[in-house]
C-alpha cells in the first residue's frame, strides 16, 4: 500500500531483525532502502531504520500495515499545522471486522485524541531530531508515545492505517 501514496522510495526503510517473511528482500526490490539488524528488538529495528533517514518526519509502520494514499501528505499538513508538536499517530481500523475489533479500534482512536497514547501498528510519526527511539525488544511503541507526550501534544491524524488481526 506505500506504493499507492506516491512517495519517493529513497525515504522508504524496512529495517529487519530476521525475519523469515521476505520483507528484507521484498523492500530491496521495490526500490527501499533495506537495514539489516543485529539484534530482533523493534526499538532496535526502528532507531536503526531512523537512522538511515534524512527526513526531517518519520512514520513508523509494521510490514503488515495497510495505509491509506494519502497518508504521507495527511501527516505532513498536520506537522505543519502544529509546528509546537513532536509528532502524533494516526487512526487504527482492525482488518477483521467483528464487534470486538470494532470495539478496539474505537477505544484505540479515544486513546489517541485524548490521552495522545498510541501503538506502533498504528503508524505513529514524529520529528526525527525531537525524539530519541528507545531500543527496547518490546513495548518501544508507548515508550515513544510517552516520550511525544512529554514534549507536548501529541497529534491525531486522521489518515487511517489498517492493521491485521492475525497476532
Amino acid at each position: 500500500s506505500i506504493a499507492e501514496t506516491g512517495i519517493e522510495r529513497k525515504h522508504v526503510v524496512v529495517a529487519d531483525g530476521g525475519s523469515h517473511d521476505d520483507s528484507a528482500a521484498i523492500g530491496s526490490e521495490w526500490g527501499a532502502k533495506v537495514v539489516m539488524c543485529q539484534s530482533p528488538g523493534r526499538g532496535f529495528q526502528i532507531a536503526r531504520g531512523v537512522e538511515a533517514l534524512d527526513t526531517d518526519l518519520v512514520v513508523v509502520l509494521h510490514a503488515d500495515n495497510v495505509v491509506q494514499n494519502n497518508i504521507f501528505e495527511t501527516i505532513k499538513k498536520s506537522a505543519h499545522a502544529y509546528p509546537h508538536a513532536v509528532g502524533g499517530a494516526c487512526r487504527l481500523v482492525y482488518m477483521d471486522k467483528n464487534i470486538k475489533m470494532t470495539l478496539l479500534s474505537f477505544l484505540s482512536d479515544i486513546k489517541m485524541s485524548i490521552f495522545g497514547l498510541s501503538f506502533g501498528d498504528q503508524g505513529q510519526w514524529f520529528r526525527r531530531n525531537a525524539v530519541k527511539i528507545q531500543e527496547l525488544p518490546l513495548m518501544e511503541d508507548i515508550e515513544l508515545a510517552m516520550e511525544i507526550n512529554g514534549k507536548g501534544p501529541a497529534i491525531w491524524t486522521l489518515s487511517k492505517v489498517y492493521v491485521s488481526t492475525r497476532r
